[in-house]
């Protein structure tokens, strides 16, 4: 409605400018203003628990999904090469999308789309062990098991579906457009800039996945941006 209140009052605004009307009727204050509810909120517990159920395959993709804020055409188009285990930082220059001819890799679509990521060290071991299980042919750093690139709909009911049943998490949504993702305090950084940035808080935002917070005071020390150690 409030999307919807903000149109019509852009319309009579261009009317008012044009000189059509003396007025614009729309005035209702607070009309254009959206009350979203709050996304939920995964543990850094319950993003393992997710990762263990995907399986070895796709266990690395939730995790970078959690820690860089990519989006799923981000990921999907990632090679092996994009990826600095030393610096801890993946590099984003291209995204996947489908089409009635296919697929196809471009580029972002603004500047500020490519960019240099970084994720914590807590996962520098998961994703050394996915790049050391793939073929040292693998063009994508995540595929589907015939190598092909991954399609969002077969992994939601394949994949994410199965495994959100197998932990008790039905109802989450993961990457219900091209551009929604994880939020993490991990922002990204230049090349020449340091790959471990201040931690800020996540902003509400306009994602519509569930946004994974860093741990909580009972997981991480108060004022810290590191997550605490898995329990179990």
């Amino acid at each position: 409605m409030a999307k919807a209140y903000r149109l019509l009052r852009a319309i009579f605004n261009t009317a008012l400018d044009d000189g059509l009307i003396r007025r614009n009727p729309c005035r209702i204050k607070g009309a254009d203003r959206e009350n979203s509810p709050e996304r939920p909120v995964l543990t850094v517990a319950q993003v393992y628990a997710l990762a263990d159920a995907v399986g070895l395959r796709y266990r690395a993709l939730i995790l970078l999904a959690a820690f860089t804020s990519l989006r799923w055409a981000e990921l999907a188009a990632l090679t092996p090469a994009d990826i600095d285990l030393d610096a801890r930082t993946v590099r984003v220059t291209r995204q996947l999308y489908y089409h009635e001819a296919g697929y196809s890799f471009r580029p972002p679509k603004s500047r500020a789309g490519v960019r240099v990521v970084a994720f914590p060290e807590l996962i520098v071991s998961d994703v050394r062990k996915h790049l050391d299980w793939l073929p040292a042919s693998a063009a994508l750093v995540f595929a589907s098991s015939t190598g092909s690139p991954l399609s969002h709909s077969n992994f939601r009911h394949r994949v994410w579906l199965p495994a959100l049943a197998a932990v008790g998490l039905e109802g989450i949504h993961m990457l219900s457009r091209p551009g929604a993702r994880f939020r993490c305090c991990h922002r990204p950084v230049s090349p020449d800039r340091s790959p471990n940035p201040p931690c800020r808080s996540p902003g509400s935002g306009l994602s519509t996945v569930p946004a994974v917070r860093r741990g909580s005071q009972e997981t991480m020390g108060p004022g810290s941006c590191s997550p605490g150690r898995r329990s179990g």
